[in-house]
């Protein structure tokens, strides 16, 4: 593990590839395949096999926001896979070696990988683990939501989600530290296992 201050060192400036992310996921199915019986890894599984936590993996995932080459590698090893350089990107900005990468740098790579190809025609991925706070894929439980959002603002409140697995207890968290955030409270995303 890093200490706070080997942590702050770290440059996080590249973002994976899609080249990157389908290698990715295909050795992943393989892994999933051989020694899960099948079963896709939860966030949960993906941190014991990658030493990474559910919060960096999420936004190795999302191909958002940037996180450090160290963090690609050890993804990456953990499936057997050798990091290259097609199989992450930087963001535009982030050339300058003194320069951080800003929010307007990250929306106009979006931007630019959103555009359409005209002579393919894709369809959406289906969702693998916990989906993003906009996914399309995302089921409302309306009742749920709201008692959650509800509680969650009382001073000491505690809310418990149980269900099986792949019924969408990690992104309904996700969405209620968003909801919590947005409401000026503190967060902190902890896994007990």
């Amino acid at each position: 593990m890093f200490s706070s201050s080997q942590r702050s060192r770290r440059k996080r400036g590249v973002i994976l590839s899609r080249e990157g992310w389908e290698r990715l996921k295909s050795a992943q199915r393989s892994a999933e395949a051989e020694t899960n019986q099948g079963i896709s890894y939860t966030l949960e599984d993906l941190n014991e096999l990658t030493g990474l936590s559910s919060h960096t993996l999420t936004k190795v995932r999302r191909r958002q926001k940037p996180v450090d080459k160290q963090t690609l590698e050890d993804y990456f090893n953990a499936f057997n896979l050798s990091l290259t350089n097609s199989d992450y990107t930087k963001p535009f900005g982030s050339l300058n070696k003194d320069s951080t990468s800003t929010d307007s740098n990250l929306e106009t790579l979006s931007i630019v990988s959103k555009l359409p190809n005209e002579n393919q025609y894709q369809e959406p991925p289906l969702p693998e683990g916990q989906v993003p706070l906009d996914s399309p894929f995302y089921v409302m439980r309306s009742p749920v939501e709201k008692n959650c959002y509800r509680t969650i603002l009382q001073p000491g409140s505690l809310v418990r989600i149980k269900a099986p697995r792949r019924m969408g207890k990690t992104s309904l968290m996700v969405r209620i530290l968003d909801y919590a955030t947005q409401q000026n409270c503190q967060t902190v995303f902890l896994s007990l296992q």
